[in-house]
């Protein structure tokens, strides 16, 4: 089984220019490139990954679970508490060009990249 794990970024962070813009179709390309050699794919946002790591990992284990027979299903550990998560909190639109240039310009990155940032920086 081959997995193409995506995380896609509204803009860089050294120029700030726009990327992974839901009018550009090489990304549809990409998606289909893989599919068509059987890859599963899963494209999350940066923002899912940096405010919701626990839920993205849930999310790949029910995503490879549709895929697995039934005595390889994956399990997430009992112990492990992930908040159950409303959709209108966890999606995430893809963006224009024009909602990534605003994003850019508030500098959205570094507000829910910090929290990543200073984990980082403990460790």
């Amino acid at each position: 089984m081959g997995i193409d794990l995506e995380i896609d970024e509204p803009y860089t962070l050294k120029e700030s220019m726009p990327i992974h813009l839901v009018e550009d179709r090489k990304y549809i390309i990409r998606d289909k490139f893989f599919l068509g050699l059987g890859y599963i794919v899963i494209r999350f946002a940066e923002y899912q990954i940096a405010k919701y790591p626990d839920y993205c990992c849930l999310h790949i284990v029910r995503v490879l679970n549709q895929f697995l027979d039934r005595e390889l299903k994956l399990s997430i550990p009992q112990a492990t508490e992930i908040q159950p998560l409303k959709p209108q909190d966890w999606k995430v639109k893809a963006w224009t060009q024009r909602e990534s240039q605003i994003m850019a310009a508030n500098k959205i990155r570094d507000r829910y990249l910090e929290p990543v940032k200073a984990f980082n920086l403990k460790h």
